[in-house]
This record gives structure tokens, C-alpha cells and sequence, in this order.
């Protein structure tokens, strides 16, 4: 009888352990939605400019030069202390941004659709 009580144990084990490796598959592995955003807002100086991820460009935008290539945009150059902005690097998905601090730069990604996982869920 003992030896039925364990066998149907490890069956169960191995059944319960199935059904954690496939949630895990489905929240973590296989992409959920489409985060990628297609537009960056910049607030600077009081103005909101709105720049499309989807066609490449770089421009200056007071001492910061902001490049967007292949569906991301960074700050590729500036002149603030620390350069935290610079090294932020590039960003392209939903809710993501870049604040220089220093300059009152704020570039942030919008769209339609935010990137969500087992949490925010």
C-alpha cells in the first residue's frame, strides 16, 4: 500500500511540476503583445514634440542631439554633468523614457499597446 501511495505521489509531483513549466512558458517566454511604441513625445522648454519612431532622423534639440534609427530613439550626445541621459541609451518600447535632468529633456514612447507580464497583469 505504501508503495502505491508513492508512485501516485511522484505522478502527481510530476504532473503539478508540468503545469508550472507551461504557465512559466506562456508569462515569461512567448512574447505576450506588441510593445514596441510608434511615437516618441519630447517635452523641452515648455513645447511637447512629437516624432515618429517608424522613419529614421537625428536633430538637435538645444545642446542634446537625439537620434532615431531602426525604430529607436536615444540621446546621442550632450554636454550635461554626469551624462546619465546619454548612457539611458536606446529605447523603443511603450512607457520606457529618457530625462536629462540637467536640460529639462524628457523623451518618452508612446502607443497603443504596453508591454504587461504575470504582475501588472
Amino acid at each position: 500500500m505504501k508503495k502505491e501511495i508513492s508512485r501516485s505521489l511522484r505522478k502527481n509531483d510530476l504532473f503539478i511540476f508540468l503545469i508550472i513549466i507551461t504557465i512559466y512558458v506562456f508569462l515569461y517566454i512567448i512574447p505576450v503583445s506588441n510593445s514596441h511604441g510608434l511615437e516618441a513625445v519630447i517635452f523641452y522648454q515648455n513645447k511637447k514634440i512629437v516624432k515618429s519612431l517608424l522613419k529614421d532622423n537625428t536633430f538637435k534639440l538645444g545642446n542634446a542631439v537625439i537620434e532615431i534609427k531602426d525604430g529607436k530613439i536615444s540621446i546621442k550626445e550632450n554636454d550635461c554633468p554626469g551624462q546619465q541621459c546619454v548612457h539611458m541609451g536606446k529605447i523603443s518600447e511603450t512607457g520606457q523614457f529618457i530625462l536629462c535632468d540637467h536640460y529639462k529633456i524628457l523623451v518618452r514612447i508612446t502607443g497603443d499597446k504596453g508591454r504587461f507580464d504575470a504582475i501588472s497583469y
